[in-house]
């Protein structure tokens, strides 16, 4: 970056209303990853960090661009003014409505070997024949670090298509639910049916739940911000519309909120 160079800031976006920066766009699905390695790219004519896997999506992103695979990419991390937390609060808060109203979601996959072998006719092909080795595939493509994201679960369920990319590979949701029920009728009786839980996940994702409910189905899901653990499941929770999105807010303070359900009874007792 040369000395000269102002970084690039975002413009402020009206708090007032609903408002989003996009245009008729994608989303793009992926995991953050660790912060020890940017990149350098241009937004608007000057410079932006982003980090590892988002710079590897974009090299790949823009040869799908020229196929016209997608055009125009709603990012959280370059459309969301990440140093501004009144924009934060504002934006996550609409999380929801921007990934169910994207006309398909990309979900970046980076290296995983699966989607990278098997393209949408490849895998149609293939899970005819069911074997050791396909079941083997399907376990990484489940244990990818993709799935463990807490943010994943929403944005995969509010989808309205999605298709998971891995280096020029590209592979549709119905797909791969398609094949992989072939392994996983007989997956629950052979061996743990927790091994492949993002399939269960996504076939339960049109059911109906409470944000205690989502709390415990997806306990387990990783964050980097804690609030996330329960932001992120807001627009897939049927209560939660009452809670505000606070990153400044304490722990204390948000298990107080979440407890002010009023679609909840609560009884906090004490042997």
């Amino acid at each position: 970056m040369e000395e000269h160079e102002e970084p690039f800031r975002h413009t402020p976006l009206d708090l007032s209303t609903n408002s989003i920066r996009l245009i008729e766009y994608v989303c793009l699905s992926y995991v953050w990853g660790p912060d020890d390695e940017t990149h350098t790219i241009t937004i608007n004519g000057q410079p932006f960090q982003v980090r590892r896997n988002l710079w590897d999506f974009l090299k790949t992103a823009s040869t799908h661009v020229r196929r016209r695979d997608f055009n125009a990419l709603w990012i959280d991390a370059l459309c969301i003014d990440q140093s501004n937390l009144l924009e934060r609060n504002h934006q996550v808060k609409q999380m929801g409505s921007i990934y169910r109203n994207a006309h398909h979601v990309i979900a970046w996959l980076d290296d995983d070997a699966f989607v990278a072998r098997h393209n949408q006719e490849a895998w149609i092909t293939h899970h005819q024949k069911s074997d050791d080795h396909n079941l083997g595939e399907l376990r990484m493509f489940c244990d990818n670090e993709y799935w463990q994201r807490a943010w994943i679960t929403q944005e995969v369920f509010l989808a309205r298509e999605i298709f998971f990319l891995a280096g020029m590979n590209v592979l549709d949701l119905k797909s791969l639910l398609g094949g992989a029920k072939v392994y996983i009728s007989g997956l629950t009786r052979r061996t743990g049916y927790q091994h492949f839980q993002p399939f269960y996940d996504i076939q339960e994702r049109s059911g109906t739940f409470s944000l205690l409910e989502n709390l415990w189905r997806f306990r387990q899901k990783e964050c980097s911000d804690w609030r996330d653990a329960v932001y992120s499941l807001l627009s897939i929770s049927e209560d939660a519309a009452y809670l505000d999105v606070k990153y400044d807010i304490s722990r204390v303070a948000l298990a107080l909120e979440v407890m002010q359900n009023p679609q909840e009874d609560f009884c906090l007792c004490h042997a």
